[in-house]
């Protein structure tokens, strides 16, 4: 033997040897725990010059990469002897130096097209090869190949020595699918995924019960394109046909979930043989975010606590990581979960005056981010500036009284107000043609001083007014006439009467006399007459009833205001 460089054995442990400066390939037979040596191939019989690969399948048939020949060939076992095709060449596959071999259960060969940085694949069908290209320099970076070999699932290894490394080509190994994030109950926005099983072989590839199971209910086969046919159960797929299996993920637990689709067939003739695609995803929660402020409405000069309250739920672990509050402008530093709980205090002024709508962000951390997605919340608070409110007691007083005419008007600061008030009071109702209205005067009790939360009192004073009568007087009382003025005209009248001459010529010259003396009388009546009594004079006081007094406390733009009810009795 001289240079040997090649081998490879078949499954009766018979031994092929490459004897590249004989020009000859050797098949070491094992019997009787040696091994007969004979000539499967020479330069001589098969025209061999340099032979460097050489590989054996599982019907004993040799294949040869005849290297400066640039062919490779079959060397077909029948009967004890060798038949001899040639499967690829230079003239009709461009083979260039082709140095390594090697074939897998289906009889397909792959061959190391050395000169060009290629591995080719000549599948076997009907009698004949179909070339095609595995890998190359320009689509895998493929230099100075140094080997080829195929697994028992036909996967593809090559050895890429100038870059000195191992490649394979998977081509049989059921693939892993990875699902995304997806919350509990829900699709997963990545589903479905599809696997293809192909027949690669050259006998049916038929089911055996189950066929097509799923261990994890996560997992789920569904309709997959209408342009493939979709694997069940009992699929029976013959050579170089294949089915579709579409898998989706819906988690129904918290955090990664692992399962597996398991296909149970005859593959490479083994009744039961099973291939496993492994499938992982991740099950999450959306937490529920809860935001509390210490008090729905504050002043500008209060500062604001607020708690975040973060829950995964019924019999879920408590989500770890931060909250952080946001309002307009404002922004709170991000503040640990301790418990699924923070509090955040909002210092006096951070937020404008209005309504604002605070809102709580939680963001988790690497120990809670694979089972809970990031979640938020608002809530609504009232920020308002410092101010007072205006109260007074009720007041009733008999018109004109001088004592228990007051009301305590009380001003108290609210959300943290301090200053000085001045009050002003007006009366802003009345009885119906009310007289004499009620005057008010808060003297030197207004302004209020306000220096902390203690509310200020200031004294409002009540001026009504009595009813009054002027009686008669020597100054407003007429004189009285003479006592003879009184009777004056009866009596000149009996006279006139005593001195009538009872001649009837005299008669009408009598009751001239008597007319004239009616008019004179009633002159001396008139100039002389007794007086006219006087009518006293009578003044109003305040009208009796019910009266609202208005207190209008000021102090910058600020002007609360308050009432006061009086009574008038």
């Amino acid at each position: 033997m001289f240079n040997p460089i090649g081998v490879a054995v078949d499954v009766s442990g018979n031994v092929y040897i490459v004897e590249e400066q004989n020009n000859r390939v050797l098949k070491e037979t094992l019997s009787a725990g040696g091994y007969i040596q004979s000539v499967i191939a020479n330069s001589a019989t098969n025209g061999l010059i340099d032979p460097l690969g050489v590989a054996v399948d599982a019907s004993g048939n040799v294949y040869i990469a005849d290297t400066v020949n640039n062919r490779v060939l079959k060397e077909t076992l029948s009967a004890g002897s060798y038949t001899q095709t040639v499967i690829a060449n230079a003239a009709n596959n461009g083979l260039a130096h082709p140095e390594y071999v090697a074939v897998d259960s289906s009889g397909n060969v792959y061959v190391v097209d050395y000169q060009n940085d290629r591995v080719l694949k000549e599948t076997l069908s009907a009698g004949g090869y179909t070339q095609s290209i595995i890998a190359n320099a320009v689509n895998n970076g493929l230099s100075y190949i140094g080997g080829v070999a195929v697994d028992g699932s036909d996967n593809v290894y090559i050895a890429d020595t100038g870059n000195v490394r191992v490649l394979k080509e998977d081509f049989a190994d059921p693939p892993s699918l990875t699902f995304a994030f997806t919350a509990i109950g829900s699709t997963s926005s990545d589903s479905p995924q599809s696997v293809t099983v192909e027949n690669i072989g050259n006998l049916p590839l038929d089911a055996v019960a189950p066929g097509l199971a799923f261990t994890s209910p996560s997992f789920a086969q569904v309709a997959g394109p209408a342009t493939q046919v979709d694997c069940t159960s009992t699929f029976a797929l013959a050579p170089g046909a294949d089915c579709n299996i579409s898998i989706s993920f819906t988690p129904k637990t918290l955090g990664s979930i692992s399962g597996s689709l398991v296909l149970t067939d005859n593959a490479l003739n083994v009744s039961g043989a099973t291939q496993t695609v492994s499938l992982t995803g991740t099950g999450k929660a959306t937490p529920i975010v809860t935001v509390t402020p210490s008090s729905s409405s504050v002043t500008t000069v209060q500062a604001l606590s607020v708690t975040v309250n973060v829950s995964g739920g019924s019999g879920n672990p408590t989500p770890t990581g931060s909250v952080m509050l946001t309002s307009g402008g404002y922004t709170s530093a991000a503040t640990p979960l301790t418990g699924g709980s923070a509090s955040i205090v909002i210092t006096a002024g951070s937020l404008p005056v209005g309504a604002d709508t605070l809102t709580a962000t939680y963001t988790s951390d690497a120990t809670s981010s694979p089972i809970y997605n990031n979640a938020s919340n608002t809530v609504s608070v009232t920020v308002t500036v410092p101010t007072f409110t205006v109260t007074g007691t009720a007041a009733a007083v008999v018109a004109g009284a001088t004592t228990g005419n007051t009301s305590t008007i009380t001003v108290t600061p609210v959300g943290g107000f301090t200053g000085s008030v001045t009050l002003t009071a007006s009366v802003s109702s009345s009885p119906a043609g009310a007289q004499n209205l009620p005057t008010l005067s808060f003297g030197t009790t207004t302004p209020v001083s306000i220096t902390s939360a203690t509310a200020g009192t200031a004294t409002l004073t009540i001026s009504t007014t009595a009813s009054s009568t002027t009686p008669c007087n020597a100054a407003n009382q007429m004189p009285r006439g003479l006592p003879w003025q009184t009777g004056g005209g009866a009596i000149l009248a009996c006279i006139l009467l005593f001195g009538i001459p009872m001649r009837r010529s005299r008669w009408k010259t009598m009751l001239g006399m008597i007319a004239l003396l009616g008019a004179m009388t009633g002159g001396l009546l008139a100039c002389g007459g007794g007086g006219t009594p006087c009518t006293p004079v009578v003044k109003p006081g305040t009208t009796a009833g019910t009266y609202t007094i208005t207190v209008t406390g000021t102090s910058g733009t600020l002007t609360p205001t308050g009432t006061v009810t009086l009574t008038v009795q």
